[in-house]
């Protein structure tokens, strides 16, 4: 059934691809204004090893993760005038039924007034934007070359962009970027775009941007920190209640197995400290004419800072937790068409775990680890076929002896990405 699948969506994907011819965005200028408008669309077929025909335990979700679905369909607007830009990006997918949103929405003021110096030398920002840590958080979804950026900046910047003001610029090759954020991104799972802290987060990056006379090898490389404060929205008063535990299975009402059952205290909401340091390294290069590769590598310490995959909240667990994630990879187009790509990639959500085991607490390791293998066909920078698996290695299964061990949970995507 699988294998029938792949061939179908190879057959439904490729065919309008490859005949599509490499549409540019639109670009519009009147007067002192000038104007992009671009969109793509992102339709894949996911199939995955731990996939069955069941929903959850509590009912509210499937577990069969084998299906089509649109991943992205984005619009992207921008006007630029003498001295200040405009940007809107909105966003649908059906990952979780169909949704519409927004990307992106933010107003630029640049100084000095020269539309054409890209990037200025100040800038500020204010409103929906990609917070500015790392590389793969910062740039557009059809640019990561993979499908998905890695496990940890999912877990730590879900949706890449939050409500907040930024200052940003470049000067020669140097390259600076402030922001102050609420600190709940689009995809946080708890408060998302909301600021129930208040405006807490700083986080920025100082890096440094270089390309050749040629401008066929460029590279740049940075180093981003976050500070800024969770929420913990605690919990209401409980009162006292009396519950049956009918211990002799009588089936007859015994006063003797009424059991109180002590109602809780009301917990007050309270907030928490969380940070992050990173560091990242991106080069793209054209060794030859028919040969053009990008490498980057990533990586990142924090705590207390997962926002999505296993959410950090010491005020409830009594511990902190530190997060390490890390990644490198490398895309390579040959030929002006073909795409092959590999990437490995690792996410701790708790470096500090520890486990019962025999009675005692022992370290123990909650770490995945992906190693992902990439190939496809390339029209222009936009219109591409890919095909993606990904090998998961994590410690979510338990074997006969209940002891942690890997879930077979290995993934494959096959994606149409079409736009302009």
């Amino acid at each position: 059934m699988r294998a029938s699948l792949v061939v179908a969506a190879l057959v439904s994907f490729s065919a309008p691809a490859l005949a599509q011819e490499a549409d540019p965005a639109l670009h519009w200028q009147r007067g002192a204004l000038r104007g992009t408008v671009s969109a793509y669309l992102q339709a894949e077929l996911q199939l995955h090893a731990e996939s069955e025909t069941a929903v959850s335990a509590d009912g509210r979700s499937l577990l069969q993760f084998d299906r089509f679905l649109l991943r992205r369909a984005n619009v992207y607007a921008d006007v630029r005038g003498p001295w200040f830009d405009l940007v809107l990006e909105t966003t649908a997918n059906t990952v979780n039924g169909p949704v519409f949103g927004l990307a992106q929405a933010y107003g630029t003021l640049r100084w000095p007034r020269d539309p054409t110096d890209d990037p200025p030398r100040a800038a500020l920002s204010v409103g929906l934007l990609r917070a500015p840590f790392g590389w793969q958080n910062r740039v557009g979804a059809r640019e990561w070359g993979f499908t998905e950026p890695t496990l940890a900046v999912r877990a730590m910047f879900p949706g890449q962009s939050d409500l907040g003001a930024r200052v940003h610029g470049a000067l020669a090759w140097l390259r600076y970027d402030v922001a102050v954020m609420n600190g709940h991104p689009i995809g946080d799972r708890s408060f998302p775009l909301l600021a129930p802290s208040g405006p807490q987060d700083i986080v920025g990056r100082v890096g440094v941007a270089v390309r050749s006379a040629s401008r066929e090898t460029a590279f740049e490389a940075g180093v981003s920190a976050l500070w800024g404060r969770g929420f913990d929205a605690g919990s209401p008063a409980t009162p006292d209640t009396i519950a049956y535990r009918d211990v002799n299975q009588t089936g007859v009402l015994d006063p003797a197995n009424l059991v109180l059952v002590p109602g809780h205290p009301a917990v007050p909401a309270q907030s928490f400290s969380r940070w992050a340091l990173g560091l990242d390294a991106v080069v793209r290069a054209r060794p030859h004419r028919r040969w053009r590769f990008m490498a980057f590598a990533e990586a990142v310490v924090a705590q207390d800072l997962d926002r999505a995959v296993a959410v950090a909240d010491p005020v409830t667990t009594g511990v902190a937790a530190r997060e390490v994630g890390w990644a490198v990879g490398t895309v390579h187009t040959l030929f002006d068409h073909a795409v092959v790509g590999v990437r490995v990639d690792g996410y701790d959500p708790n470096a500090d775990f520890l486990a019962p085991q025999a009675g005692r607490l022992v370290p123990a390791s909650q770490a995945y680890v992906t190693a992902s293998v990439l190939v496809g066909y390339a029209l222009d920078a936009t219109n591409r076929v890919v095909l993606q698996y990904d090998h998961i290695a994590d410690h979510l299964a338990v074997d006969a002896a209940g002891r942690p061990t890997d879930l077979h949970n290995d993934a494959f995507t096959a994606r149409l990405q079409v736009g302009m």
